[in-house]
């Protein structure tokens, strides 16, 4: 949906489809790409499915609707016009969000602790399991060398490591 956006109102329904399709596809391997080889923790995918269709919805417009008048005076659109037009959406879009991020994990406001991310913020803040019926999938993280780590095993490690071996202090939920 997001890839055809821009052009929704030029689009025949097959070239619609079609260019959804090819941008769905895109994104599967986009998002793969940014959580692996960028290291961005994206665990809905958001940067994937917005950013990067979006950003293929602008330039489709310029490749398949070239050439058809759009807007309120008719101006026909353009490959040019819609590279001006990415070109806008990255400082204003994407930097000044990055910028956001930025400022919050530097005052520490950006995630939650570890061990409550590796839980669950459901069982952290409401000590219940509001999906007991499906299986928790074991999380996985990605280290540096792309290699993929059970959680488990990497919180037992560095747990380890800060108590130089001594069994953690209980924490309580809520705290």
């Amino acid at each position: 949906m997001i890839g055809v956006s821009a052009g929704a109102d030029v689009y025949a329904p097959t070239l619609a489809y079609l260019i959804s399709m090819l941008t769905a596809a895109m994104v599967v391997y986009i998002g793969g790409w940014i959580e692996t080889k960028m290291r961005v923790d994206d665990a809905v995918g958001a940067v994937a499915v917005h950013g990067c269709s979006g950003f293929l919805g602008i330039l489709w417009v310029g490749i398949f609707a070239a050439g058809y008048p759009t807007g309120i005076n008719n101006v026909e659109s353009s490959i040019g016009g819609q590279l001006m037009g990415a070109a806008t959406f990255l400082p204003l879009g994407f930097l000044s969000g990055w910028v956001a991020a930025y400022i919050l994990k530097k005052l520490n406001l950006l995630r939650v602790p570890v061990e409550v991310e590796l839980e669950g913020l459901d069982l952290a803040e409401y000590e219940t399991d509001f999906y007991p019926e499906h299986e928790r999938a074991p999380e996985r993280i990605v280290e540096p060398d792309g290699q993929l780590v059970l959680s488990s095993e990497l919180l037992a490690r560095e747990v380890a490591a800060l108590t130089n071996g001594r069994p953690p202090d209980k924490v309580e939920a809520g705290v």
